[in-house]
């Protein structure tokens, strides 16, 4: 599985597990199932503007970082995308019914972001993921080293806020 990078994690002695962090992967729902039939899946709830917005700062950040060509314009980045967001939630949406319900999770991102310990050992016990107890002092002890990390903020030139707020009212 090429078309994705994966991160590798251990569940405990003789156990793995890959997590694969990506969002183009919502699109990708059989073809996850088809390879990984026991894959289980958590669905980040968050804002269209904020996922929208942050997903514009980080093409901007990689395009300028290894991109070819010049940046569109941010007005032009905000439509692409929305319509690539737009089109990515419909997809999962269309290939929800084939994830058996005992493999989905729906997470709030305001919920892992404010209490990541618990939202992450919610995972765990719904997934019946047994290793919490040995996974759970080197989570904490990342989301403490973490504690001083603060976000940049995400804020768009006004012309392509104005855009994203037109096309977040029309969805």
């Amino acid at each position: 599985m090429t078309f994705c990078r994966l991160t590798w994690l251990h569940d405990g002695a003789g156990k793995s597990h890959w997590l694969i962090k990506n969002s183009v992967q919502t699109a990708r729902v059989s073809l996850v199932l088809k390879h990984f039939p026991r894959a289980r899946f958590v669905l980040l709830f968050r804002s269209p503007v904020d996922s929208i917005r942050s997903l514009v700062q980080m093409k901007q950040r990689l395009g300028a970082l290894v991109g070819m060509q010049p940046l569109p314009d941010p007005r032009t980045q905000v439509e692409e995308t929305a319509t690539a967001h737009r089109e990515l939630l419909e997809a999962f949406e269309a290939s929800l019914h084939l994830i058996p319900a005992q493999q989905l999770l729906e997470l709030d991102y305001d919920d892992l972001i404010s209490q990541p310990l618990q939202a992450v050992e919610g995972i765990y016990t719904h997934f019946g993921l047994t290793s919490w107890p040995v996974a759970e002092a080197p989570i904490k002890a990342r989301i403490d080293r973490a504690r001083s990390y603060t976000a940049d903020p995400v804020q768009l030139p006004p012309l392509a806020e104005r855009r994203l707020q037109e096309l977040v009212k029309a969805l």
